[in-house]
């Protein structure tokens, strides 16, 4: 057998052996995720260094408590590994007192349109390979910040990360989710 022959019989076993990635749970979870959930739950959060995802390498939304009533929310995207944009919609608001500043972190490169109104503050952005960061202060500082992640017009709860006591949390059991600080 020459040559070409081979190379098109390696062809066609590697085509006979390729398969179709399993759509498996995904079209299971897809359909809840495309509101927000009608029960909220509450999780616990502790002060720890920051979770972050290295800009462009993983997708997801880290929320930091710093303490006094300040806090932190981070939006990743991982266009490096999909050439995908994320294209994030984060509302944000305190249970008791009020979120009386958000703000992006000095020097941040992100394009995050950042807003606060009536006490509640927005983060909307289109990440590739860029992470955006909202800072904002609660005044009641030890009150529950609720926080409401929408990721390409779908509030999926795995997109949560965060430091609970003892652990570092992946995903949470609704969206939106009150964060309880000092769990």
């Amino acid at each position: 057998m020459t040559s070409r022959g081979l190379l098109a019989l390696a062809a066609l076993a590697l085509a006979a052996c390729t398969v179709d990635p399993d759509p498996g749970p995904r079209t299971v979870y897809e359909e809840p995720y495309t509101r927000a959930s009608a029960a909220v739950s509450e999780v616990a959060i502790v002060e720890a260094p920051p979770l972050v995802s290295p800009p462009g390498e993983g997708a997801g939304v880290f929320v930091e408590v710093r303490g006094d009533g300040d806090w932190a929310v981070t939006t990743a995207c991982d266009t490096k590994i999909t050439n995908l944009t994320c294209n994030w919609d984060l509302y944000i608001e305190a249970r008791s007192g009020l979120i009386d500043s958000a703000k992006p972190p000095p020097g941040q490169v992100g394009g995050a349109a950042i807003t606060l109104v009536a006490g509640r503050a927005e983060l909307h952005a289109s990440d590739t390979s860029a992470n955006d960061t909202v800072l904002f202060h609660v005044t009641e500082p030890g009150a529950v910040v609720r926080v409401e992640a929408w990721l390409d017009g779908k509030a999926d709860p795995r997109v949560f990360y965060w430091t609970g006591p003892d652990v570092i949390h992946e995903g949470a059991p609704s969206n939106p989710v009150d964060f309880v600080p000092g769990g």
